[in-house]
């Protein structure tokens, strides 16, 4: 009799709880520390996992990070191919939905995002965020201004995403100054004013 290698459900989800507890624990220690300073032994005490179980599903406590960071970049990547980063007919109105759009995706995953993007976070996971929407956004700025070389279109892109980035963090911090609407205003309307630089 032949036996299915199809796990059954009851195993997914516990598979998935126990990622879910290792993952929430995660994020409780690297509020604290970096992820140098983060042991397998301390994670899996504090979700109430046994370290051979940690190690059916994970290399290291880099793994798992590696894990957490790849689910937001295809979370992320899934959102950038649904939208407009910017068109031939954009409007005031269209880049600010794209841009309260893509403060909505941080907001929901406000507590993992303020670590990968804080003290405590991968600096190179930074780059890789700012370099998801690079291509796109950089060709459709092309399409609207036909006349600006690859080269502004690539400092336009640049100018316009680590400024993001910095009102996204001074978010993520909870400063009473960036609450993520007042920040997603001031984005979309220093974007329709910066775009005056394609005229020149």
């Amino acid at each position: 009799m032949e036996t299915s290698k199809t796990p059954k459900p009851r195993e997914d989800q516990r598979v998935r709880l126990t990622k879910t507890l290792l993952g929430n624990a995660f994020l409780e220690l690297l509020a604290q520390k970096p992820v140098q300073n983060v042991t397998v032994k301390e994670l899996c005490e504090r979700a109430g996992v046994n370290r051979g179980t940690f190690y059916l599903h994970y290399h290291d406590v880099y793994h798992l990070m590696e894990e957490m960071e790849a689910g937001l970049v295809a979370d992320l990547d899934r959102m950038l191919s649904e939208m407009e980063v910017i068109t031939p007919s954009a409007t005031e109105e269209a880049t600010s939905t794209f841009i309260h759009s893509l403060f909505a995706f941080f907001e929901k995953n406000r507590e993992l995002c303020a670590i990968l993007l804080g003290e405590n976070g991968d600096k190179k996971f930074l780059a890789v965020i700012i370099e998801r929407g690079r291509e796109k956004s950089v060709a459709e700025y092309r399409v609207k201004y036909p006349g600006a070389s690859r080269q502004k279109a690539e400092l336009f892109y640049h100018f316009i995403a680590w400024g993001f980035i910095g009102l996204l963090q001074q978010s993520l911090q909870g400063q009473p100054s960036f609450t993520f609407k007042t920040a997603a205003a001031a984005a979309g309307q220093i974007i329709q004013q910066a775009s005056r630089y394609f005229e020149t």
